[in-house]
């Protein structure tokens, strides 16, 4: 439920449009969006929400221009978490990302469910050995804040906050630091990165968040779980010269279709985003300049990626 608020804030059913102008270089603007959702919404449901911004004409980095956040209703309980928003499976809580994914996006939010005003909240993340301190960057606070790392700690200091409790305001009783950083790249498939902050609320304990999780896996073996959906099957198994491919397609669309390693990386490019019609598809591939090893057929389409191994002789 989205109402506005401004004279250059417009609202069309579930889109909200900010019209701005005259943003200087290197000048940041802020736009917050508050939406009430289903008091019954059941937990554990994805709520997802993309932001673009235009036009692109004269942007030096367009790349940047969008961004999509995919949050999970979770118990309200425990109303501060840390979650991980660059995943490719999974949550923001327990997400898994691929090889080549070295960037993390975290956010830790907290609330004072005290029964008096918070004037100083002090957040801790300890990061492990997989995550690089000094790479921390894209810091975003919800209150002016003292941020700094020290060692491979990131501290984020909150004076004179004021954050008022949730019996009295609760909407103003929440905060949050959000920021980016890298990991440690050729860290072996299966490594698990655990990270979870400390919030200090005043001179109490501190309050320890959930242990947020992100999971190395291989792309491939992602997609090779999913061949079953369009039943690709690639034959002879081993080959030689030439290998047929086959799978099926429930509606025209795009389709990539690579040979791969077990990386990922690619070998040998077959077709680049080719319209396809729905139905069966067949396509012989010469497989003879590969050397002995083994391969993947590596088949994107505009619903997923899937995988199929075979074997060079």
């Amino acid at each position: 439920n989205l109402t506005r608020q401004a004279d250059n804030i417009t609202v069309n059913g579930n889109v909200l449009t900010y019209a701005y102008s005259n943003l200087l270089s290197g000048e940041c603007r802020t736009l917050e969006v508050q939406a009430l959702m289903n008091s019954n919404q059941p937990i554990g449901t994805t709520l997802t929400n993309d932001v673009s911004i235009t036009p692109l004409v004269g942007d030096a980095v367009p790349a940047d221009n969008s961004d999509i956040s995919v949050f999970q209703v979770i118990n309200s309980y425990d109303p501060n978490d840390k979650q991980q928003f660059n995943f490719r499976l999974g949550n923001t809580f327990d997400g898994d990302i691929y090889a080549q994914d070295t960037e993390m996006d975290y956010l830790i939010r907290f609330q004072n469910t005290g029964n008096a005003p918070a004037i100083r909240v002090e957040v801790r993340d300890t990061f492990e050995n997989a995550l690089i301190a000094a790479s921390v960057k894209n810091i975003n606070t919800s209150h002016r804040a003292n941020v700094r790392v020290e060692g491979n700690v990131l501290i984020a200091t909150f004076d004179n906050i004021y954050l008022a409790d949730s019996f009295s305001n609760e909407p103003a009783s929440h905060g949050f630091i959000s920021f980016k950083m890298n990991r440690q790249a050729g860290l072996p498939i299966n490594t698990e990165i655990n990270n979870s902050g400390a919030i200090y609320f005043d001179f109490n304990e501190p309050v320890i968040t959930n242990s947020q999780m992100t999971t190395i896996v291989q792309q491939v073996a992602i997609a090779q779980s999913q061949a079953a959906q369009i039943g690709l099957n690639v034959m002879p198994n081993p080959a030689a010269d030439v290998l047929n491919v086959q799978y099926q397609l429930n509606s025209n669309g795009n389709v990539t279709l690579n040979v791969v390693n077990g990386m990922g990386q690619i070998i040998k490019t077959i077709s680049q985003n080719q319209m396809q019609a729905a139905g069966a598809q067949n396509t012989q591939i010469a497989v003879q300049d590969l050397p002995a090893g083994i391969y993947y057929i590596f088949v994107q389409t505009e619903k997923g990626n899937y995988a199929q191994k075979f074997v060079k002789q």
